[in-house]
């Protein structure tokens, strides 16, 4: 396996387990299995903080999240996302590329920190899931503003996923 061909299978084994622990947590809140994912995200860090070497598992999953939301940010930042886009998008298209994955990468970074602190103190009750991080923000200085521009980022990106499903690399 060529280095490019690793790299490309360690982000996709990534994305595949953010993704599926995102998609089991909306699944059980949908199913009225859960009431937040705050709750779930907490009850989920006790679990691993009972298993053996539990507070460096919970560390781990943060840094895997912060990771993650690094990789978007970056992504973003650097337009990376156009290798994923097959012919001519507009300028719009672009933009809310760079927005919507710094958005992403800001909110998922926020996770892995919150799971990260829950794992160096070993109290589960400060892992949370999205809703838990976009509090987090809310309750820094300029809160209110701050949530309002990543909340503007996540549409983006929304919008953004609808033109890659126009343009996107098969």
């Amino acid at each position: 396996m060529r280095r490019g061909e690793a790299g490309d299978a360690v982000e996709a084994l990534g994305k595949a387990v953010v993704y599926g622990v995102l998609a089991w947590t909306a699944a059980r809140f949908a199913t009225g299995g859960g009431s937040d994912s705050g709750r779930q995200s907490a009850e989920a860090t006790a679990t691993l903080l009972d298993a053996p070497f539990g507070r460096v598992l919970v560390v781990l999953v943060g840094l895997g999240v912060l990771a993650v939301g690094a990789y978007h940010v970056h992504k973003g930042l650097t337009r990376g996302f156009r290798d994923d886009l097959v012919g001519r998008v507009g300028r719009l298209v672009e933009r809310l590329g760079v927005a919507g994955y710094v958005a992403k990468g800001v909110v998922l970074g926020v996770v892995g920190v919150l799971f990260g602190v829950a794992g160096v103190r070993g109290a589960p009750g400060e892992a949370t899931g999205l809703d838990g991080a976009l509090q987090a923000l809310r309750e820094q200085p300029y809160g209110t503003a701050l949530l309002l521009v990543v909340a503007a980022g996540l549409v983006a990106y929304g919008a953004y996923s609808l033109a890659r499903a126009r343009y996107a690399r098969l």
